[in-house]
């Protein structure tokens, strides 16, 4: 299978217009405007692959920092993105912009970013300020350890597209493209800094055979997660979440091994011909599967102790597998009890364990329990109106013994900002929730906060 490359991946926006409030109250200064960036949503596509926010990807060890996806550039933050829907999100840090990709869906994602900002160059420190989309290319261009999205790779080996489509040329034309070859051609005319653009919406076939609608960049680049290839390495695997398991002989061990669906096995370097039958052990056993939540850290993270009594399971070593992370390690038997020193918490409601012994799916047991508090992860709901949900206004909002109506939320900013303090909202309030659309009652801000834990983080 051909490898897959990212970064310049076909893509066109339509830059949507930022909209703005006026009333009575005193003036704001205007939110800045957003750019529309292809390049930009190919850097947080591989992102959100390498660090595996939505679970699809199994690693024993999590990024925390750009240092651990291949780049060769940091962001320096804060940055402002922009939603597809035209509102703005403020990033602070690294793990920040892992949440807000955490919550993408295909009716609610990152279109864009303000101009300037900042990266700092690994190779020597030095700090690069990115003033326009061209300037982002020539940063990613420059990566040695980024693999830049070749034209010629549009024509991938696990879709085809269903032709004609039409593509936006260099020069701003729309250009109708009939053909595989076609396409390779359109491509050798443009600029040399050329980021190709497809107009959605447009179809493909998959390897099932079966025709799909892509809609969008969200649409398009979920397709692109799904694709997978194997060219020798396996950090370079992308495999899909269906379960359906086969196994594979090793001659070097002399033992039978399971994997999640093919795509694992030929990642690992395993032909058809070394698949075999699955013939599980039903007689293993887990019980008694305790956790002991232990104390936290400074980095939101707590300590957690795994101990469970095992029969017949017919393997020396256990996988343990937390919240939406997916695979987070494997231990041995001998060693129980087992202590996780920062176990990664959901911050919210309840934390949840699977344990399985390796190789043996069918052998395993799972557990959840409350997050402590001092885990609870504290929120500002300012940082989510607008992005993950909105007021349906007017609300009243209690100020310096006054009572006033906001009616937008240029005007709650003026009073939730970090020179204002003692403002209370007047509650039950009504919110739109961005990704549905759903109207929801809220009674109180504790059932707020818990509300942007749940959905918004």
């Amino acid at each position: 299978m051909k490898k897959i490359k990212f970064i310049l991946v076909a893509i066109t926006f339509s830059m949507l217009a930022l909209t703005s409030c006026q009333d009575n109250g005193p003036v704001t200064p205007d939110q800045p405007d957003a750019t529309a960036s292809i390049a930009l949503r190919t850097v947080l596509n591989k992102i959100k692959a390498t660090n595996d926010p939505s679970g699809r990807y199994s690693s024993t060890e999590r990024s925390t920092n750009d240092n651990d996806d291949g780049f060769c550039f940091d962001f320096v933050y804060p940055l402002q993105f922009e939603y597809n829907n035209g509102t703005l999100v403020s990033v602070d840090s690294f793990q920040g912009l892992i949440q807000v990709l955490m919550n993408e869906t295909n009716e609610l994602y990152i279109v864009g970013v303000v101009f300037p900002f900042d990266v700092v160059l690994l190779q020597d420190g030095t700090t690069v300020t990115i003033n326009s989309e061209q300037d982002l290319v020539e940063v990613l261009e420059n990566c040695d350890d980024f693999d830049v999205w070749d034209d010629e790779d549009v024509v991938v080996d696990c879709f085809e597209f269903v032709y004609p489509i039409d593509m936006i040329a260099s020069d701003g034309t729309t250009v109708t493209v009939n053909s595989n070859d076609e396409l390779v051609e359109f491509f050798e005319t443009q600029d040399a800094m050329y980021e190709p653009n497809f107009v959605f919406p447009i179809t493909v076939v998959n390897l099932d055979d079966e025709e799909i609608v892509i809609e969008n960049i969200y649409d398009f680049f979920d397709l692109m997660d799904d694709c997978y290839a194997y060219d020798g390495n396996v950090d370079d695997c992308n495999c899909y979440d269906e379960y359906d398991p086969v196994c594979v002989y090793d001659m070097d061990s002399d033992m039978t091994i399971p994997f999640p669906n093919e795509c694992f096995a030929l990642c690992e370097g395993f032909t058809e011909n070394d698949f075999v039958d699955c013939n599980f052990d039903d007689d293993c056993d887990i019980s008694n599967l305790e956790v002991t939540v232990g104390d936290c850290n400074d980095d939101g993270t707590y300590s957690i102790t795994i101990n469970f009594e095992y029969d017949n399971p017919g393997n020396e070593y256990f996988d343990v597998y937390i919240n939406d992370y997916g695979l987070f390690n494997y231990y041995a038997l001998a060693d129980l009890p087992i202590t996780i020193e920062h176990f990664p918490t959901a911050g919210f409601g309840e934390d949840f364990l699977e344990i399985s012994i390796n190789d043996m799916p069918n052998c395993s047991e799972e557990i959840d329990w409350e997050v402590p508090e001092c885990a609870i992860i504290p929120v500002d709901f300012m940082d989510y109106v607008g992005s993950c949900f909105d007021f349906e206004y007017p609300i009243e909002v209690s100020f310096q013994g006054m009572t006033y109506s906001v009616l937008s939320f240029t005007q709650l900013q003026q009073y939730f900002n970090p020179t204002s303090e003692g403002a209370e909202i007047s509650f039950p309030v009504q919110i739109e929730i961005s990704a549905t659309g759903e109207i929801e009652t809220i009674e109180s801000m504790e059932e707020l906060e818990d509300f942007i834990r749940e959905h918004c983080l």
